[in-house]
């Protein structure tokens, strides 16, 4: 769907939902209900519980093909950690700090080397953990991760949502490794924020929309943009003082 699709539709389905009583929404405002409706989109289908098949992102291959254009393989480096982090103190003296992209939205899987005191390397997994599972594991006898593991622990983490692109602080993990080892060959494989829909260039208004004001149509697979669509009229329709009751449950329509 390109752009003057996305806009003539969405004035389509909105009247008729509003049966012509409310005003109409502005290039801007309707460009701000679909970048939100396709935000809620890929959080309910990479969400099992957000569905009706309760199936996870890559137990469907129709979701590996919705969301192609969003995964995202790359190789990360001990972070340069900012003076703010500098002045945290790490939880664990074997950390290595390490940072998001800042297009990160959700981890699929991350794996590295280890190369062991005695030059002995293997390939393991990273397993998220919580500080309360960090400190329950620290309180058993072996206080490490299993031969094939490390830990992670999210430092700082923040509500993605509510910050611009160009404003969003680096969010910061500690990896946890085996006493004596290093770590190497970080790859993180993730999917990234999508970027918003925009119906015309913001530049002249300006206003922005995650830090851009380009037009731009979805990312997304373009089957899945009449249910951006229909969401995001959903959403216009619960800003409407005389119906600020709407609510819908987005998983329940998807395949």
């Amino acid at each position: 769907m390109n752009i003057p699709e996305f806009s003539t539709q969405f004035d389509i389905l909105y009247n008729n939902i509003m049966s012509n009583k409310a005003p109409g929404l502005d290039e801007y405002e309707k460009s701000v209900c679909l970048t939100k409706a396709q935000m809620e989109l890929v959080k309910n289908y990479f969400n099992p519980l957000g569905n009706k098949y309760k199936t996870g992102f890559e137990q469907s291959i129709k979701r590996l093909t919705d969301f192609s254009t969003l995964i995202l393989a790359v190789n990360l480096n001990p972070a340069s950690v900012s003076q703010s982090y500098k002045d945290y103190s790490k939880f664990d003296d074997r950390s290595i700090v390490y940072a998001y992209p800042k297009d990160f939205l959700f981890a699929i899987n991350d794996t590295a080397t280890e190369t062991e005191k005695d030059g002995t390397v293997r390939k393991i997994t990273i397993a998220p953990i919580d500080f309360g599972t960090y400190t329950r594991l620290m309180n058993k006898p072996y206080k490490q991760p299993h031969k094939d593991q490390a830990w992670k622990l999210f430092v700082n983490p923040v509500d993605m949502d509510n910050y611009d692109l160009d404003e969003v602080p680096t969010v910061y993990f500690e990896v946890i490794t085996h006493e004596g080892s290093t770590l190497g060959n970080y790859k993180l494989r993730y999917v990234r924020k999508p970027r918003p829909i925009i119906l015309e260039d913001l530049s002249l208004t300006g206003t922005s929309i995650n830090g851009e004001t380009a037009p731009r149509t979805s990312e997304l697979n373009p089957e899945m943009h009449d249910e951006i669509l229909q969401r995001a009229v959903e959403i216009a329709k619960g800003l409407y003082p005389d119906d600020i009751n709407t609510a819908v449950t987005l998983g329940g329509r998807s395949e």
